[in-house]
């Protein structure tokens, strides 16, 4: 009943529809349709049958299934909603004419009924039912990796209010555990860090061990470049304990940005992606740095990007491995993960775990804008792209990887192509996983020598 009931409510619940100036929702309308060279193929990517879920033939897709998407896209809302204001019918109009006479194509008239198209915000919530069990074991094998990994093993500080971590009936649990426990004095301390800091953001700080023994006899932040990793979807930091490991061996000062609106913790409270941005400014200037190089992983490149497209003058670098920030007027990542029928055992687990799992969807489905965090590559500015570097899987089953690789390539974009490793299989592949460390310390030293003041 507590499923049925949280899944109805959260069904209906989202945020204000997208507000973007004409101009902006042009801008971002020009910069997508610069990425696409083969028309035929982006739209079929968008649109599907109904009875089986496949992709239609270009030729059955209508001008009016074309409008649907576009009022999606660009103005988050339904075609009727979009006609109904003449400027906006207008220009939704311009947009069509624009790309047809582009690609020397005409969409037939009219609406095809036996195809939808993908509208992530506006179609449905997909899930799968899960006990309370399920996260009941969730937040006990999260609360031992923080306890026994983050805090004991590699001595990192918890940041912000925990409370915010965990939802629902976890939420309740955890604070007994709180009560209970030694945590209390955690949280207490936690409670009584700067009035700068954002209270809504959680998360982990560890300083360079080399550089603080000089830190606390000069009154001074560590000399090394910080790093802020940035996780996927999932259960969070817990499942790179691997690459956290490789990260706290470099020996700088390391950030661990938690994101439990991404994972599976029973999280509504999802702050916009502009505070979060603002958070991790604030987190940064809290322990006295003004820049970073953030190393992120699948949604953790979307989180990146934020801070690219908002808040520049902190991302010092940015090693991305897995991204998904690229091509997202593309149909890949979103069709992937919340449409495509699964076939293979990568896809089930994603499929299981996070493409079904209420919550997870529920922000997807609901509160993510995926214009704010595409990472379109401005021509005009290739010299701020000299410190970001990209890892992609060339299995990945989540996004279109040779296609990101075409257009990184044609942008000037530092990237490599992992031979043969699916989506996250970098992390059971040492060669790859030392690669990566290896890029992330040149980035790192390369800011370094540049003498960019922390």
């Amino acid at each position: 009943m507590h499923y049925v009931a949280t899944h109805n409510r959260l069904q209906t619940t989202t945020k204000a529809a997208l507000t973007t100036t004409d101009e902006q929702r042009k801008q971002i309308y020009k910069a997508c349709f610069d990425t696409v060279d083969d028309l035929e193929a982006w739209s079929v990517g968008w649109f599907y049958y109904k009875h089986d879920m496949s992709h239609p033939p270009f030729n059955r897709i209508h001008r009016q299934n074309i409008a649907l998407w576009f009022a999606w896209a660009y103005w988050d809302k339904h075609l009727n909603d979009v006609l109904a204001d003449p400027k906006w019918a207008s220009q939704l109009e311009w947009m069509i004419d624009t790309v047809e006479a582009k690609h020397n194509i005409r969409f037939p008239a009219g609406l095809n009924h036996d195809i939808e198209c993908v509208r992530l915000s506006l179609d449905p919530i997909q899930t799968i039912h899960r006990p309370l069990l399920f996260y009941l074991g969730i937040y006990l094998f999260v609360s031992l990796f923080d306890v026994c990994m983050l805090k004991w093993r590699w001595q990192f500080q918890r940041y912000g209010n925990y409370s915010t971590v965990w939802g629902g009936v976890l939420s309740s649990v955890h604070q007994c555990f709180l009560w209970l426990g030694s945590c209390v004095a955690d949280q207490e301390r936690l409670s009584a860090c700067s009035d700068k800091q954002d209270r809504q953001l959680v998360y982990w700080y560890r300083p360079a061990t080399t550089t603080s023994q000089l830190k606390r006899q000069c009154a001074t932040t560590d000399s090394k470049t910080p790093l802020v990793f940035m996780h996927g979807i999932g259960a969070g930091p817990s499942f790179y304990s691997i690459l956290i490991s490789d990260l706290v061996g470099m020996d700088r000062p390391l950030f661990v940005v938690e994101m439990p609106f991404a994972t599976m913790r029973m999280v509504e409270d999802v702050p916009e992606a502009h505070d979060t941005a603002i958070g991790i400014k604030n987190m940064l200037n809290t322990h006295g740095y003004d820049k970073a190089v953030f190393v992120s992983h699948s949604f953790g490149t979307v989180a990146t990007t934020w801070m690219k497209n908002m808040i520049p003058s902190a991302m010092a670098g940015a090693v991305m491995i897995d991204p998904v920030c690229f091509l997202q007027n593309h149909a890949h990542v979103c069709f992937n993960f919340v449409h495509r029928a699964p076939k293979r055992l990568f896809q089930y687990l994603i499929f299981y775990f996070a493409a079904r799992e209420l919550y997870i969807m529920h922000y997807f489905s609901r509160l993510f804008r995926w214009q704010e965090g595409t990472f379109f590559v401005d021509p005009a500015h290739r010299s701020s792209l000299d410190n970001i570097s990209v890892f992609l899987s060339e299995k990945d089953g989540v996004t279109d990887s040779s296609l990101v690789a075409k257009y990184l390539a044609k942008s000037g974009v530092d990237h490599q192509v992992m031979p043969h490793l699916e989506h996250g299989e970098f992390l059971m592949n040492w060669t790859w996983r030392k690669r990566i460390l290896d890029q992330v310390d040149r980035v790192a030293r390369r800011i370094d020598d540049e003498g960019v003041e922390l």
